[in-house]
């Protein structure tokens, strides 16, 4: 065997010494069987103390520093966010992600007794953390005036929501809730590292060295200290513990002093001396039997790094960083005799000759040097050393060990070497954390090793044992030494040991590089399989934008106007190939018996009886790959594309079930479904051949890995075992195990059982771990995971399938033979050879004349009888590319008029269409693709194919497959912002006080509803008896806290709990939410300029896929309500029917057709029939009926205005529309409609006034509730078109205007809509309004309650009756807006404030954000400060003045805090601003920054507010939400 291979002997974990205390805390456990379980360096320990044995995990690549076990993990990142995760482990999942802190997080943990609650602890705070849905929400720790902020270290969970957290200072803090409740001081004398809570109680450990036992109320039962023990010492920390019954664990932070002082350490020959080299370059030789001191000695000034005693025993030789090496005689005590001193740098290793009479160094500066004893003089002439035989080898230069250099390292890459000259092995430790084993000597560069991780640093120094049954192994950074158990060649080779390492453990030399001499020549058809490039200059995803482009051009063009599409149609009516040239396990018998292959980009169902296909037209590049369900009559197919698609689809239906996408490059080249056909497992072709494990149902990934650096060919899963698969390809073979979210694999192991060849099929035995794989060479490997058994000769060539039978095998190869084989490959049973049948020859053509086109411009024209030229053509300036003879024998060329034709475009080539014929009789039509290989076979049909099996794509990502043309856009409404615009002004005013505190508001009744801009927002609950709709921020929000990030709230209606909260990723506002039929799904639309859809598992919080819904606003999607996978969405010039596949998101677009007055228009409305009918209604009044994507008929003017809203009534099937149109004996704004909408009956809506405009409907039992465009909520009764106002509101428009009765349960509102409301307080109902012809911006009541004052925005001033809101009188003297408006209190006086900033008899000006005091009826300026502090006044409603300083928040402008209003007995003042807030104040509020209470509601800014006249209601209002 060459002297580049691995070594056949391998390296078995056996032991650890060590634990990661430093920098680490809580990380010491119990398990159910009271083993110990703990980490170091890489690796996870799981420690017997009765049997004193451990067992390893090894699947990290770095050091552990965290780990938990629960059914979710919580985890936190060492970003600079620090992060918090929760996953769901199992799955691999992440289910929420939020920033942890601004500083870092020490520990976590969940609520054992709250199952979505978790605490976190850090620098100086403690979070309470809330999980509902995707959204993780934090609440921070209120220390208040318990205990002192400071950083928290350890906390642990009680019941009664009690929560312990270990302070910095040694205390314990207790929490209920948020608050801090308690504290138990100095718990501890310093920080408490560790809390550990189990059912008798708690553990604490510390600083201190102590660990202490308290109850399950936390009262101390006993105290251990450490310290004071045995084995203890000076300045133990305790910084792990665990306690389970009798047994406590305790993990320290072990002293590293020693450590650290200590830097090199030799034994003597004999084992009775040992030698110490020390930092401080001095070294000391104890005597191993008691330890005791024999010399110290200090020759050099710096670290001592080597020490070699000699193999006599004689001498000892040390080396030093300095450069030198010192040489001293043993029995003389240690006297110096010797000095080396050739070395340019520091020593790094010493080894001595077999004879003690030559000593080779090497050095930092990568220099080998030999020295002659013990004078230590330099050995000069090489022959002098050449085949000398050393005692050790622990350099790492020279000839012999320049295999173990990988490429392009640098010479202080591997630290240690120790060489077994018995097994002729080398063992190595480098930089990378790795131990290595090659051969020795190692001569040849590029050696191939065996690799072994576990440390998760440096490897500093490695040696073997005395008896060479063990390799010991030191880290660095990981401070920990492991012992691995030698297994030589001959315990290798005699059968499997069942505790060789997987993946972790046992590389074999991927990483090696490659020779030609070692590496057989590939097979020609495996190597230009090999050289296949996937890659496409232009890939199908960038058709849109590059159709956008022509779209901009063809707009320059306009002056063209494009024809019609053709009346007629195609349909795909027979393929003539198969992909096989770089494809396998692409051919499989259905359960119908009909044959399932592919080609281009097709999946072809044959019916060999019947000589007929059917075809599965998804997919829009080549397929790859094909596997087929093992129960039901399903198959998976995956494409090339820059992020290839893989569909599920139904292969009787031709249905796609699933779209998977969203992590493979170039294309997926292998598939295969698990045994129980829940799972689907895909390997790409990009650089690292990954491979994914899916749910394919749920469109998720449950695992990914890396697969190989080279092609894989072919993927089988076990059919056992579930979660086991295996890899064939390049050069290797890997067996595969589904962990979590990840996959582990253990490479097949050759041996010497044969040698490592390219594998290109694979198939699973009888038994689980028997697996068969056919090899390039034409042998059959037979292996039982991972070792290879034996091999069998099968073919002459390559093995390219293999099929498992109920009894045996069928394999075929490049031979072009496919044998039966038995179970075991033992004995072939049958051959069959494979032999083209003859072509019979094809038919001579009739035609007199030939006409021949070249590359250089001519055409020559050739009569076919005699074969001589009769003629040429000379014309074209370029290159003939196609000719055509007329009916009369001439030739010619034709053209079309106009530009940018309408067409109709079918998908089925995957590459470029070379070629397309008419047959002769014009009835099919004749494709050939270029690198697809494929013939098409096309029937022509009339009508555009409207109807018709296969035609076009079955699901199309984006494009229509009937007509290319796009629409033309117009706006039918503006965008909705939900930012708050900068208010207009402020409003203040006057003062009182006394009587009782207002101590809590609860939010008791919102007036309004919003119906000017949204749609389909109004239901009826629970058979009727309730309704749910939504006003400023109510159901669906915009999150205050993040500011950009809008969440969607799902609540029970009854209980008002709320169920989940989504984090959208909409990066504006959520503009429409819908769930599915089943209620499990919700759908919501984004406002952003992609209008993104999102599907959601709601309840798990979970995304189920996300996709761009239009460039152009989406008003409505709806769930079909009999499905939880297809719906539909309409908006500005389009309709989308959406199919939910897996994970995935498909749709095809509305297709018009020929059908009389359709035109596509813009949508507002959806509703759905029977028989997969769908109705949209348009801007336009007319409802478009369609069947599945086709427009079936027009219901022309169902409405005389847009069509705004529809409602499906799913117990009877009829349907309600609502619109814009006025009144009449025939129509009306709200429609009931039959079944198929062809009858309706018209109801007038009767509210005191005229209504056109509806913009919500629902049908309940009898009746049908009604939104309209001016915020009122109406029910109509269906037998006697009875109306009933259950809800009246102000219009478009913000409200500023508020006041409340002096002394009845009344207040009056003034809103921009240009209407005052008084509204009943008690009864909670509109008791009158009144139109007053312009904007209304604030109004007051007089003292005795019986006039009313109006400001309008226009500056006018109105005085009206209270009883009857009839006009008193009203008055114009300023020209801008009357900002507020006050009686005096004795109603003799009206102050009237403007935005011009002038003052006169009843005008006092407000509009500098000043607070001015004027005296009355004198108009005179109050300046003295005393004076103003001794009035009493008889309201407050100003938001300036000494007396409010405390409401206005940290970085405001005076434009943050619109209004104020003091309660009447002067308590209490609460304040609208900005933000949406109400905020609840004590009064007077003279401290800055004053704590309060804060209620959310409104959705923008809060204009105004006011108490009522016994202060047991607050009432406020919104601007922009109308409330």
């Amino acid at each position: 065997m060459s002297d580049r291979s691995a070594p056949g002997c391998r390296l078995r974990l056996d032991w650890v010494y060590g634990y990661r205390g430093h920098q680490c805390r809580n990380n010491l456990y119990y398990t159910a069987g009271k083993e110990v379980v703990y980490f170091v360096a890489g690796v996870g320990v799981v420690y017997n103390t009765r049997e004193h044995s451990q067992r390893f995990y090894l699947g990290h690549n770095d050091d552990i520093i965290s780990y938990v076990t629960k059914l979710r993990l919580a985890s936190v990142g060492l970003d600079a966010k620090n992060t918090v995760c929760i996953w769901e482990w199992k799955r691999g999942k992440i289910l929420a992600t939020a920033t942890g802190h601004s500083d870092r997080i020490f520990d976590i943990c969940w609520d054992s007794f709250q199952q979505n609650r978790l605490v976190s602890c850090g620098v100086k705070h403690i979070k309470f953390w809330a999980l509902c849905g995707n959204a993780l929400t934090p609440k921070r720790g209120i220390f208040g005036k318990t205990g002192d902020l400071q950083t928290i270290l350890c906390v642990a969970s009680a019941k009664d929501d009690i929560t312990y957290s270990g302070a910095l200072n040694g205390d314990i803090y207790v929490w209920k809730g948020l608050n801090l409740i308690k504290t138990v001081q100095a718990a501890h004398g310093a920080g408490i590292f560790s809390m550990y809570s189990c059912e008798e109680g708690f553990a604490t450990g510390g600083r201190d060295g102590c660990i202490r036992l308290w109850d399950v109320d936390f009262k101390p039962i006993t105290k251990i200290d450490l310290r004071e023990a045995e084995q203890g010492y000076k300045g133990l920390s305790i910084r792990s513990v665990c306690w389970r019954a009798d047994r406590i664990l305790a993990g320290t932070q072990d002293s590293e002093i020693f450590e650290e002082a200590v830097r090199s350490v030799a034994f003597s020959v004999d084992g009775s001396q040992l030698a110490l080299g020390m930092k401080d370059g001095s070294f000391t030789v104890l005597r191993v039997r008691d330890m005791t001191e024999v010399v110290h000695i200090k020759d050099r000034k710096e670290v001592i790094h080597e020490m070699k005693f000699s193999p006599d025993g004689a001498y000892l030789a040390v080396g030093s960083n300095d450069g030198l090496v010192d040489i001293y005689a043993v029995a003389q005590r240690y006297k110096k005799v010797g000095e080396c001193s050739k070395s340019t740098s520091f020593i790094t290793h010493l080894d001595w000759s077999l004879d003690s009479k030559i000593l080779q160094s090497n050095d930092g500066a990568g220099e080998r040097l030999f020295y002659r004893m013990p004078m230590g003089k330099p050995v000069v002439s090489k022959g002098e050393v050449k085949g000398q035989r050393w005692a050790s080898w622990s350099g790492v230069l020279g000839s012999e060990v320049s295999g173990i250099w990988p490429k392009y390292s640098n010479v202080t890459e591997i630290n240690a070497v120790d060489a077994n000259h018995a097994a002729a092995v080398l063992v190595t430790g480098d930089d990378l954390g790795l131990v290595k084993l090659f051969r020795f000597p190692c001569l040849r560069k590029g050696a191939k090793f065996k690799k072994y991780i576990g440390h998760s640093a440096h490897v500093t120094n490695v040696r073997w044992s005395h008896d060479l049954q063990w390799v010991l192994t030191t880290g660095g950074a990981d401070h920990a030494l492991f012992q691995w158990r030698f297994l030589p060649e001959s315990v290798m080779n005699g059968g499997l040991d069942i505790n060789i390492q997987d993946s972790h453990g046992d590389s074999n030399s991927e990483e090696s590089d490659s020779d030609v001499s070692d590496v057989p020549e590939l097979d020609s058809d495996i190597e230009q399989e090999t050289q296949i490039n996937y890659d496409r200059q232009v890939y199908k995803e960038d058709l849109p934008q590059l159709r956008q482009q022509s779209r901009e051009k063809k707009q320059q063009v306009g002056s063209l106007k494009r024809q019609r599409g053709p009346d007629q149609g195609l349909r795909l009516q027979f393929v003539h190939g198969y992909r096989g040239y770089d494809c396998r396990n692409n051919l499989f018998y259905t359960q119908g018996g009909e044959v399932l292959y592919h080609v281009a980009a097709v999946g072809v169902v044959y019916n060999r009886q019947l000589h007929s296909q059917r075809f599965y037209l998804g997919h829009d590049d080549d397929i790859l790959s094909l596997s087929i369900h093992p129960l039901k009559d399903y198959a998976a197919t995956g494409q090339v594309g820059r992020d290839p698609a893989i569909h599920v689809w139904d292969i009787q239906t031709l249905k796609c079930l699933s779209l998977l996408k969203g992590f493979h490059q170039r294309g997926v080249c292998a598939l295969d479904f698990s045994a129980d056909g829940k799972s689907l497992v895909s390997v790409g072709v990009d650089d690292g051949h990954s491979i994914v494990v899916w749910d394919w149902k749920r469109g998720e990934k449950l695992a990914t890995a890396r697969g190989h650096k080279e092609k894989i060919f072919v993927v089988k899963c076990n059919p056992m075992l579930m979660d086991k698969l295996v890899t064939v390809g390049i050069k290797h073979i890997k067996f595969w195990q589904h962990a979590g979210g990840g996959l582990t694999f253990r490479r097949g192991a050759f041996r010497s059982v044969g040698r490592p060849e390219t594998m290109m099929s694979v198939c699973y035995g009888r038994s689980e771990a028997l697996v068969f794989s056919g090899a390039a060479t034409g042998d059959v490997y037979i292996w039982k995971e991972p070792l290879l058994l034996k091999t069998v000769k099968a073919h002459d060539g390559p093995v390219f399938a293999m099929f498992s039978l109920d009894k045996g095998f069928v394999t075929g190869g490049k031979d072009g033979v496919v044998e039966l084989w038995d179970d075991m490959f033992d004995r072939c049973l049958k051959t069959y050879a494979i032999k083209r049948a003859a072509l019979s020859p094809g038919s001579k053509d009739t035609g007199k004349y030939l006409a021949v086109a070249s590359h250089d411009s001519f055409v020559d024209i050739y009569n076919v009888l005699s074969s001589k030229r009769v003629g040429i053509c000379k014309g074209p300036s370029s290159y003939i590319t196609h000719i055509d003879w007329d009916t009369r024998g001439n030739t010619q060329c034709s053209h079309f008029q106009g530009q940018y034709a309408r067409f109709k475009r079918y998908v089925g080539h995957s590459a470029q269409v070379t070629n397309v014929r008419w047959a002769h009789d014009d009835s099919t039509l004749l494709t050939v693709g270029g690198a697809d290989t494929a013939l098409m076979i096309w029937a022509r049909e009339r009508g555009g194919g409207v109807t018709g099996e296969g035609e076009g794509p079955l699901f199309r990502d984006n494009h229509p497959h009937v007509d290319s043309e796009e629409s033309d856009d117009d706006v039918e409404e503006d965008g909705v912002s939900r930012a708050a615009p900068q208010p207009e002004k402020l409003q203040k005013n006057n003062v009182s006080k006394k009587k009782r505190l207002v101590e809590d508001l609860i939010l008791d009744h919102v007036f309004g509803f919003r119906g000017f801009d949204c749609r389909n927002n109004l239901h009826y609950l629970n058979d009727g008896a309730d309704i749910v709709y939504h006003t400023a921020a109510t159901a669906i929000v915009h999150n205050l806290s993040t500011g950009t990030t809008p969440s969607i709230h799902v609540w029970d209606a009854m209980s008002k709990q709320t169920l989940s909260i989504l984090r959208c990723p909409h990066t504006k506002a959520v503009g429409y939410v819908n769930f599915s039929a089943t209620g499990k799904l919700l759908l919501s639309v984004g406002v952003e300029p992609e209008h993104t859809i999102t599907v959601w598992r709601w309840q798990e919080g979970s995304k189920v896929c996300s996709k761009a819904g239009h460039p152009d606003r989406i008003f409505v999607v709806e769930f079909r309500p009999d499905s939880d996978s297809q719906f539909v969405s309409v908006g500005i010039k389009h309709v989308k029917f959406w199919t939910l596949a897996g994970g995935a998101l498909m749709y095809k677009k509305g297709v018009v057709g020929t059908v009389e007055d359709g035109r596509m228009q813009t949508m507002l409305s959806v509703a759905f029939g029977a028989n997969n009918l769908t109705f949209t209604g348009a801007i336009n009044g007319d409802v478009y009926v369609w069947r599945d994507h086709y427009l079936l008929r027009v219901v022309a003017k169902a409405h005389t205005g847009p069509v705004f809203t529809m409602y499906t009534t799913l117990r009877d099937g009829l349907i309600v529309t609502g619109g814009k149109e006025r009144p009449t004996k025939e129509g009306g704004a709200v429609k009931l409609w039959d079944q198929e909408m062809k009858r309706c009956r018209a109801f007038q809506l009767e509210t005191g006034q005229q209504v056109e405009c509806v913009r919500s409907v629902c049908r309940g039992k009898g009746k049908i509730l009604v939104g309209t465009k001016d915020g009122e909520i109406i029910e109509v009764g269906e037998k006697n078109a009875a109306s009933n106002l259950l809800l009246d509101s102000h219009a478009r428009g913000g409200i500023w205007g508020l006041t409340t009765h002096p002394a009845k349960e009344l207040c009056i509102t003034a809103s921009n809509d240009a209407t005052i409301r008084l509204w009943d307080l008690t009864d909670k109902k509109l008791l009158n309004k009144v139109c007053v012809g312009h904007a209304a911006h604030c109004v007051s009541y007089s003292a005795d309650g019986e006039m009313l004052a109006v400001g309008m925005k226009n500056g006018e001033f109105l005085l009206l009756l209270t009883n009857s809101l009839k006009m008193w009188a009203k008055k114009r003297d300023r020209s801008h807006a009357i900002q507020d408006i006050r009686f005096s209190p004795d109603r003799r006086l009206l102050a009237v404030g403007s935005e011009e900033n002038t003052v006169d008899v009843y005008d006092v000006s407000t509009g500098a954000y000043k607070r001015q005091v004027f005296e009355v009826p004198s108009g005179k300026l109050v300046s003295d400060q005393a004076v103003v502090d001794r009035i009493t006044w008889a309201t407050w409603t100003s938001v300036l003045g000494d007396e409010v300083l405390g409401i206005w928040p940290r970085n405001a402008d005076k434009a943050d805090v619109n209004c104020a209003c003091v309660s009447h007995a002067g308590l209490n003042i609460a304040t609208g601003d900005d933000f949406g807030l109400v905020k609840l104040f004590d009064f007077p509020c003279t401290e800055k920054f004053a704590k309060h209470k804060r209620y959310l509601g409104h959705s923008a800014h809060v204009t105004n507010i006011r108490f009522s006249h016994d202060d047991k209601y607050l009432i406020s209002t919104g601007g922009d939400d109308c409330r």
